[in-house]
Protein backbone atom coordinates (compact mmCIF):
# COMPACT_ATOMS: atom_id res chain seq x y z
CA UNK A 1 0.00 0.00 0.00
CA UNK A 2 2.66 2.40 0.52
CA UNK A 3 4.31 2.16 -2.71
CA UNK A 4 0.85 2.46 -4.39
CA UNK A 5 0.45 5.85 -2.24
CA UNK A 6 4.17 7.11 -3.18
CA UNK A 7 2.97 6.53 -6.84
CA UNK A 8 -0.19 8.46 -6.79
CA UNK A 9 1.27 11.46 -4.94
CA UNK A 10 3.74 11.70 -7.14
CA UNK A 11 1.79 11.51 -9.82
CA UNK A 12 -0.78 14.38 -8.01
CA UNK A 13 2.40 16.24 -8.13
CA UNK A 14 3.99 15.81 -11.36
CA UNK A 15 7.03 14.78 -10.02
CA UNK A 16 8.94 11.36 -10.46
CA UNK A 17 10.93 9.64 -7.99
CA UNK A 18 14.18 10.73 -9.51
CA UNK A 19 13.36 14.50 -8.79
CA UNK A 20 12.58 13.43 -4.91
CA UNK A 21 16.21 14.21 -2.46
CA UNK A 22 14.41 12.74 1.16
CA UNK A 23 11.61 10.90 2.35
CA UNK A 24 9.57 11.32 5.40
CA UNK A 25 7.22 7.75 6.16
CA UNK A 26 4.82 7.75 8.65
CA UNK A 27 3.12 4.72 10.08
CA UNK A 28 1.91 3.17 13.21
CA UNK A 29 2.28 -0.04 14.00
CA UNK A 30 4.71 -1.02 11.50
CA UNK A 31 8.24 -2.25 11.49
CA UNK A 32 11.45 0.44 12.36
CA UNK A 33 12.08 0.21 8.73
CA UNK A 34 8.64 0.65 7.53
CA UNK A 35 9.51 3.87 5.24
CA UNK A 36 12.69 2.13 3.26
CA UNK A 37 10.63 -0.91 2.70
CA UNK A 38 7.97 0.96 1.00
CA UNK A 39 10.45 3.12 -1.27
CA UNK A 40 12.14 0.29 -2.17
CA UNK A 41 9.96 -1.30 -4.05
CA UNK A 42 9.68 2.44 -6.08
CA UNK A 43 13.57 2.02 -6.47
CA UNK A 44 13.85 5.01 -4.35
CA UNK A 45 17.76 4.09 -2.99
CA UNK A 46 20.36 6.14 -1.85
CA UNK A 47 18.23 8.97 -0.17
CA UNK A 48 17.83 9.61 3.03
CA UNK A 49 14.25 8.27 4.82
CA UNK A 50 13.11 9.21 7.91
CA UNK A 51 10.19 7.07 9.87
CA UNK A 52 7.91 8.69 11.75
CA UNK A 53 6.08 6.98 14.44
CA UNK A 54 4.44 8.74 16.84
CA UNK A 55 1.43 6.85 17.98
CA UNK A 56 -1.47 9.62 16.81
CA UNK A 57 0.19 12.90 15.77
CA UNK A 58 2.06 10.33 13.35
CA UNK A 59 0.82 12.30 9.82
CA UNK A 60 1.49 15.91 11.67
CA UNK A 61 4.71 14.94 12.79
CA UNK A 62 6.06 13.37 9.85
CA UNK A 63 4.01 16.68 7.67
CA UNK A 64 6.55 18.86 10.18
CA UNK A 65 9.37 17.62 9.59
CA UNK A 66 9.06 17.33 6.17
CA UNK A 67 8.31 20.59 5.50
Amino acid sequence: MGAAAVRQALADAGLSYTDVQQAYAGYAYGDSTSGQKALYHLGMTGIPVINVNNNCATGLSALFLAR
